[in-house]
């Protein structure tokens, strides 16, 4: 759930320790606090350079992560306990929901905490509601994620930091932005080849050649 500048995505997951931590230190401002020029800009260089290699750019980049920042902050201040049972991703405006919801109400609850910020462009709610939920379905879900993201990052046809992605069940979200349906192929038959995997869900946008 964490914000995190690391392939394959600037979003992937964490604890609620650390989404509070980053809640607390917005990224621009942590480049502007180190404590050195030449600290501050080798790490803004790190942040640039990371994000401007995804197809979003820089700044689509900061406006997702600010978008992610001021979610997570609408949870923290109605429940916190909803950063222990949702993941989020959002991508090019696009927020994408995963996880579990103790109830149905709960489900329609934090969706209308996420809309309620501005700036989004959609909301994906693939949050389930599961009738049992157990330790080993969180552990394999978290293993087949690590397995994917592994997987992504070894593949050269695949542009790993374009995509972002959740388990939840043993049903693997994606989201992001695909070169081309062959690449968009890729990281879905490299989903598909993880054990215990169910079912792929892809909310990936293919890009258009030629398009602005």
């Amino acid at each position: 759930m964490t914000y995190s500048l690391t392939a394959p995505g600037l979003m992937t997951r964490g604890r609620a320790w650390l989404v509070a931590a980053l809640l607390a230190a917005p990224m621009l401002g942590a480049v502007a606090a180190c404590t050195s020029p030449q600290m501050a800009a080798s790490t803004a260089g790190s942040v640039a350079g990371l994000a401007g290699a995804s197809e979003r750019g820089f700044a689509r980049s900061v406006e997702d992560y600010n978008l992610w920042l001021a979610v997570n902050r609408a949870w923290i201040e109605s429940d916190a306990a909803i950063l222990t049972q949702v993941n989020l991703q959002v991508h090019e405006g696009r927020a994408l929901l995963t996880g579990e919801a103790a109830s149905a109400g709960e489900r329609a609850r934090i969706e209308t905490l996420t809309r309620s910020v501005g700036g989004l462009t959609e909301i994906i709610d693939d949050i389930t509601v599961p009738s049992v939920g157990t330790i080993a379905s969180r552990l394999r879900d978290e293993w087949i994620v690590r397995q994917l993201d592994a997987r992504l990052l070894l593949d050269e046809k695949v542009q790993a930091i374009n995509f972002s992605l959740e388990a939840s069940n043993g049903v693997v979200y994606l989201i992001g932005i695909a070169r081309s349906p062959e690449e968009l192929e890729r990281v879905v038959n490299h989903a598909r080849d993880i054990a215990y995997v169910r079912r792929v869900v892809s909310h990936v946008r293919v890009e258009v050649p030629g398009a602005p």
